[in-house]
């Protein structure tokens, strides 16, 4: 199977940069992208005086992306579902773990401080 996907920028000669786009376009690396032709008509028309003039030595770029492979995997409900539920018990988990490794360092600080105040208690000596 095979599939052609097109789209649009608009890019300066001079300078190799692509618009923005928009009613004040500038240009950049990676610039707007345009799904369809008609886009950028609209985007062209609504621009006036300055604006216009910045794409005076612009130039339309189409490019097509051939796509000769389309991979499609499929899953029921059911089990998204339950990877989600799982997923979440996971996350529960983590979230518990973290939570009781905070408790405890903060309990070893708090145990430090009171043995540097009063001292370490002697050995028990059962």
């Amino acid at each position: 199977m095979r599939t052609e996907v097109v789209f649009y920028k608009i890019r300066d000669t001079k300078s190799g940069l692509f618009s923005s786009g928009g009613c004040a376009p500038h240009f950049s690396k990676k610039g707007k992208t345009w799904r369809r032709l008609q886009d950028v008509r609209a985007h062209i028309s609504q621009l006036r005086g300055y604006a216009v003039s910045s794409y005076a030595s612009a130039e339309l770029i189409e490019v097509r992306q051939v796509i000769s492979e389309t991979v499609v995997t499929s899953q029921s409900i059911t089990a998204f579902t339950g990877q989600m539920a799982q997923d979440k018990e996971t996350k529960k988990e983590r979230i518990a773990q973290a939570e009781a490794r905070r408790q405890e360092e903060e309990e070893r600080a708090l145990l430090a401080r009171l043995q540097q105040k009063w001292g370490t208690p002697p050995a028990d000596p059962t």
